[in-house]
């Protein structure tokens, strides 16, 4: 699938929405395009937690990259991200949100069955089963 995300868009949101009505359960997908704000997130090993940090800036999406699975029961997107600023300095991370400020393209490409998620006791994430 080729989707378009527009200006004000929640591009993470927006792939839950479309993949749990259309009952995908495996896919991973690519992007580019312009984002207003961006929430990035950093997973701390040893403290096993996520520091976010959010930018809320023009930002070119330089790549980002992720896929869909299933956890418990609930679609689940794992996406990472490398944005750059007009001075062309880049930050990137796990993308915890991310809101379109001209386009952002998605070439998203389905799998056959299903990915699931569980949790893991020994990093504290939710890791592909």
């Amino acid at each position: 699938l080729i989707l378009r995300f527009d200006v004000g868009e929640d591009v993470i949101a927006g792939l839950i929405s479309l993949c749990s009505q259309q009952t995908i359960t495996a896919a991973h997908f690519t992007g580019l395009g312009a984002c207003g704000s961006v929430t990035l997130s950093y997973y701390d090993l040893t403290d096993k937690k996520y520091l976010d940090r959010t930018f809320d800036k023009e930002l070119e999406i330089v790549s980002l990259t992720g896929n869909v699975a299933r956890l418990k029961e609930k679609t689940a997107i794992h996406a990472h991200g490398v944005f750059a600023d007009k001075d062309y300095a880049t930050v990137g991370g796990h993308v915890k949100e991310l809101i379109v400020s001209a386009t952002c393209e998605i070439h998203l490409t389905t799998l056959k069955g299903k990915m699931e998620r569980g949790y893991d006791e020994k990093t504290g994430l939710n890791l592909l089963k």
